[in-house]
């Protein structure tokens, strides 16, 4: 399991809500501010040429971090060439990001989309200033956006380009994209899911036990809005299925107390599939400092 270390927490005086963030310009921008104080390493050993034994040079690649290339030996031979070290363990990681119509919903002015997008963000942020691969799979019943497996700095802002342009709309097909992740991964993978993991008539765990069964090592944010999780209407409502359209009538008095007893069975079944399969669950509200899921999955991988 690739693992994560702690570089510093967000110091005081720095953004912390999504809302805060929001009067940054730009998803590349709120999400460096976000990655900057929050982790170093995704790795158990050193991160090459830092504390580690050097091994060999190898041919550049597309894909290979700019910051690997051996510059000098360059100058003499006109040959890109890239520096190894014993114990390296680059990584690729894909992030999956659920653009589904139900990621569209929030209560307060952060979607659950919203939120997603800067977790993901801040992730490839962190990915590549460690010279590690970071790819994007954005889907919904298809794969809307795709961004192939690299490390750069303009890669991460391809990368937030194709985010910010990818709304929410249509349903979930988790079971297609875990197919495509399974096709972008190499080696060590790392595929970290953002969604609500809400697709009726499907056992959402499915697919990504099938990935997992597959090597890769798999992450999920299971992303909900507060109003989700609290159920806090008054009064009778009209709810409406943003991806399948049936229509609901009911009443606070009547339904609050079903409607928590069965989120809370699924959302048990769920992080338990999970779990089970051995893949890394987080369960998320929306109105949560995203500092603390990030830290919270950096906690947790370093447990091991």
């Amino acid at each position: 399991m690739a693992e994560l270390s702690f570089l510093e927490s967000p110091g005081r005086g720095a953004p912390r809500t999504v809302e805060e963030l929001s009067h940054l310009p730009g998803l590349v921008v709120r999400s460096r501010v976000l990655a900057r104080g929050l982790i170093s390493g995704l790795h158990r050993s050193a991160r090459p040429g830092v504390g580690t034994d050097f091994s060999h040079h190898s041919p550049y690649v597309p894909g290979d971090a700019p910051g690997a290339v051996d510059w000098r030996l360059y100058a003499r031979t006109r040959q890109l060439y890239v520096r190894r070290y014993h114990h390296e363990t680059q990584i690729t990681a894909v992030l999956a990001v659920d653009c589904s119509a139900s990621m569209g919903f929030g209560s307060g002015p952060t979607t659950k989309l919203d939120y997603a997008r800067l977790l993901a963000a801040t992730l490839a942020h962190v990915l590549t200033a460690q010279v590690d691969r970071v790819g994007l799979i954005a889907f919904a019943g298809e794969v809307l956006a795709l961004v192939p497996p690299r490390s750069s700095g303009p890669h991460v802002r391809l990368l937030c380009d194709r985010l910010e342009r990818t709304p929410a709309g249509g349903t979930t097909d988790l079971e297609r994209a875990m197919r495509v992740a399974a096709e972008m991964g190499g080696g060590r993978t790392l595929t970290v899911v953002l969604s609500d993991l809400l697709s009726p008539g499907s056992e959402l765990p499915r697919p990504l036990s099938e990935l997992a069964h597959r090597g890769h090592d798999v992450a999920v944010f299971h992303l909900l809005d507060r109003a989700e999780l609290d159920f806090p209407y008054r009064g009778a409502h009209t709810f409406v299925d943003p991806e399948g359209g049936g229509r609901v009538r009911a009443d606070r008095r009547m339904a609050r107390d079903r409607y928590l007893a069965a989120l809370g069975s699924w959302l048990e079944t769920t992080r338990r599939a999970c779990l089970g399969e051995g893949i890394d669950y987080h369960r998320v509200a929306t109105d949560t400092p995203p500092a603390e899921p990030l830290l919270a999955f950096v906690a947790r991988r370093e447990r091991g």
